[in-house]
Order: C-alpha cells, then sequence, then structure tokens
C-alpha cells in the first residue's frame, strides 16, 4: 500500500512539473520578510484576455519554455489583460527572461515585480500641547492636539462641505474598520494581501483616520473630511506586528487600483512609493482618465523611488517646507506629528509623507462634494492657490506650509476667503 501510494505520488509530482509547476490558487506570501526574499525572483507577464481554456495551454507551455514556475493570477479588466505572477527557476536572471518574454509574441506585457512601501514613522517627539486660546466647533477630545486640523482651518470649511457622497479608496496595509472613529466610514474592505488581519495594521488605520474620522462623536479626533465613504483596500503587508513600516508588490497594488476604479471611487490615495512601473503607471493612467483623482507621497528619501508621483497628472505631496521649485508640481501639507487613528480604539502621533498626503486628499474629497465634476488641472490650481506658511502657535516647526481648506473650497465656490 506505501509503495502504491508512493508512486501515485510520483506520477502526480511528475504531472505537475511536465505542466510548468503552475499552482493557479497559490497565495502571495503571508509575511513582508518572505514577501521581499521571493520578490527578486518574481516576474509579472501579462497576455491579452482570452478563453480560459486558452490562456491555460499558452502559460503551460510558456512555463515549461522558460522554466517558471507560476506563482497566481488574475484577470485585470480595467486593462483587457491577465497578469500571471511567475518565480524564475534554476538561479536565472529575472531581467534576461523578461527581455525574452517581452519579444514574445504571445505575451501583451512583461516587467520585474518591484517593491513599494509606505512613508510615515512613528513620531519621537514629545506630545504637542494644546494651545490655551482653542475654541473648537466638535467636543472630540483629542482635536485640540490636531495642529494640522487647526491651521488648515478644517472646522470652517466644514462649513461648506465635509466630504459626504465622495468615495475614497485608501490603497495600503489593512484598516481596523472596528475602530470607534471610523465606525460607518468603511463602506468596503478588501484584502489583496493572503491571510494577514487587517484590524491590527497601524499605517492603513492611520492614513483612514486623517482622512474620515468621525467628527463630532465625542471621540478621539476628526477627520478631515468626516462623511466620505473609505474602501480599504489592503496591498501591504506590515514589516514586523506592531510597526507602521509596510510593503507592498507590484501585483496586490494592480489588483487594489482595479478594484477601486470598478467600484467607482473618485479619489484614490496612495501613501506610498517605489520604483517606475510599467503596469501600474498604465493603471493610475486609466485612473486619470476616467477622471479619478490620484494623490500620492512623494520619497523624500530614495531618488530612486519616484513612483507614482511621477505619473503626469497624479497629485504628489510632501511634508517639506514650501519650496518655490516645486510649487507647480508638489503639494506641502502637514505630515509632522500628527495624532490619528490606531488599531485597537487608539490614537497616536505618526509623522511622514503618508500622512501629508492623506491630508490633501481630505481636501480633495471636500472639493468634490461641491463640484462631483470637478477636473484634476482645476482640483490642483486650488490646492497651490490655497498653501499657506504657518507660522503659528500651532505649528509643530515655524515656517511649515499647509493646504488652507477653507480657502480651497470658499475659492472654488467664489465666496469670501477664510482669513
Amino acid at each position: 500500500m506505501r509503495m502504491r501510494n508512493l508512486f501515485i505520488f510520483l506520477i502526480l509530482l511528475c504531472y505537475v512539473f511536465l505542466a510548468g509547476c503552475t499552482h493557479p490558487l497559490a497565495k502571495p506570501p503571508l509575511n513582508a520578510q518572505e514577501f521581499q526574499r521571493n520578490a527578486t525572483t518574481q516576474i509579472l507577464v501579462n497576455l491579452p484576455d482570452a478563453d480560459a481554456d486558452e490562456l491555460e495551454d499558452v502559460i503551460r507551455s510558456m512555463a515549461y519554455e522558460y522554466s517558471l514556475i507560476q506563482v497566481t493570477d488574475w484577470p485585470i479588466i480595467m486593462l483587457g489583460i491577465h497578469c500571471y505572477v511567475f518565480e524564475v527557476k534554476n538561479n536565472v536572471s529575472p531581467g534576461l527572461i523578461v527581455s525574452r518574454l517581452q519579444l514574445d509574441p504571445r505575451v501583451e506585457s512583461a516587467q520585474p515585480m518591484n517593491t513599494f512601501e509606505v512613508m510615515a514613522t512613528k513620531r519621537e517627539a514629545l506630545p504637542l500641547k494644546p494651545h490655551p486660546s482653542l475654541k473648537l466647533h466638535y467636543d472630540d477630545p483629542y482635536l485640540k492636539l490636531q495642529h494640522g486640523i487647526r491651521s488648515s482651518h478644517v472646522e470652517r470649511a466644514h462649513e461648506y462641505s465635509t466630504g459626504k457622497g465622495v468615495n475614497v479608496a485608501v490603497i495600503d496595509s489593512g484598516v481596523d474598520i472596528d475602530h470607534l472613529d471610523l465606525r460607518g466610514r468603511i463602506i468596503k474592505n478588501k484584502n489583496f494581501v493572503s491571510a494577514n488581519e487587517s484590524h491590527r495594521d497601524i499605517h492603513g488605520t492611520a492614513i483612514a483616520g486623517v482622512i474620515a474620522a468621525v467628527a463630532g462623536n465625542q471621540e478621539g479626533i476628526i477627520g478631515i473630511a468626516p462623511d466620505v465613504n473609505i474602501m480599504a483596500l489592503k496591498a501591504c503587508w506590515q514589516k514586523k506586528q506592531g510597526n507602521v513600516e509596510a510593503v507592498c508588490s507590484s501585483f496586490t497594488l494592480a489588483k487594489a487600483i482595479n478594484f477601486a476604479l470598478k467600484e467607482k471611487a473618485h479619489v484614490i490615495n496612495m501613501s506610498l512609493s517605489g520604483p517606475e512601473d510599467p503596469l501600474l503607471t498604465r493603471l493610475i493612467q486609466r485612473a486619470l482618465d476616467l477622471g479619478v483623482v490620484v494623490v500620492a507621497a512623494k520619497n523624500d528619501k530614495n531618488p530612486e523611488y519616484t513612483f507614482p508621483v511621477s505619473v503626469p497628472g497624479v497629485i504628489g505631496v510632501s511634508e517639506d517646507k514650501l519650496d518655490p521649485a516645486k510649487r507647480d508640481t508638489i503639494i506641502p501639507a502637514p505630515g509632522k506629528d500628527i495624532l490619528t487613528t490606531v488599531p485597537r480604539d487608539s490614537y497616536d502621533f505618526l509623522s511622514g509623507n503618508s500622512l501629508a498626503a492623506a491630508h490633501v486628499t481630505g481636501v480633495v474629497s471636500l472639493l468634490l462634494e461641491q463640484r462631483p465634476q470637478l477636473s484634476q488641472h482645476r482640483i490642483q490650481q486650488l490646492l497651490h492657490k490655497a498653501v499657506r506658511i504657518d507660522n503659528s502657535d500651532l505649528a509643530p516647526e515655524k515656517g511649515m506650509a499647509v493646504v488652507n481648506a477653507c480657502e480651497a473650497i470658499t475659492s472654488l465656490l467664489k465666496l469670501a476667503d477664510c482669513r
């Protein structure tokens, strides 16, 4: 009996090998460390979408010819292609295989698997102290510590708009959808990362809080646009539990962007950066062509990580001081010591361009509630016009630039300004 079972096992093993070791139901890696180990030997191969049997025949043949192991696959409906993730075998250079595949007439496109990282860190400074003369419009107890909200005159902006009816896709790590300050704001919760729980993810929860924390609920903080609808699209892995840092892949980000477009997102927030990526660039361009506003965090540390800010039409955001040389391309926004939501009904101070991007996404949402058909170009004009230097006692550092949310919305509506 043992010999018979062994024989059957060997037959099945040979079949898998001859079929190119395809595993169509395989899942992405379970954690960031495993993903990063495998990413350097993985590639993406896109075929024109076709009948399932036809695609299976092509992929089986291709896997055998190029010594590839199929990891997973997925149709990218918005581009009319079918994407396959392959592992390159026998220590062959992935770049070499990609070059060969790009010449294969069966292949629509091929590229290496790229990795991306979120743009936030935990604060090292002491908590900010509230200014004693602050007058608040809301009863949220930590509002006094939200210097970005105060210096951007968000409460005044809420007299005209709170983002109601605007769908914002947060493509990030997961979001704790049960957080007291996010309840009722999450309309979609999709996990494109295998097996990882979302409710413990710090970065995605923090970004959602900056954008959409419920206002006037006697809990925690308020969001820039507290009435928006959040699509929590998990495409990134936390590097380790309790760590704000997270990484993403070309494949998971592509799945998330495609989902956001199918589900009619009005704004996509990508508080992350990485190398230039052909597939993701095509998807973002598709989003822009459909009128979706894309907001992304600029990477100020790694000059090679220019994506997605480098895609024309994407609103790039940085927390740095106002730089006239970048006035036409990068929007400055609060990103230092930002109090926001973190898992388990908690709050913490985080810093980085991730938070600045979320701030701008919130302001964009305020504009879109009032003018849903607003063009991306007009939005950028309004944002640039509303940039101000914050030298008030509310700022964690003098000379930081902010987007005055109230001025942006009143400029759109042609009302008196908010000074």
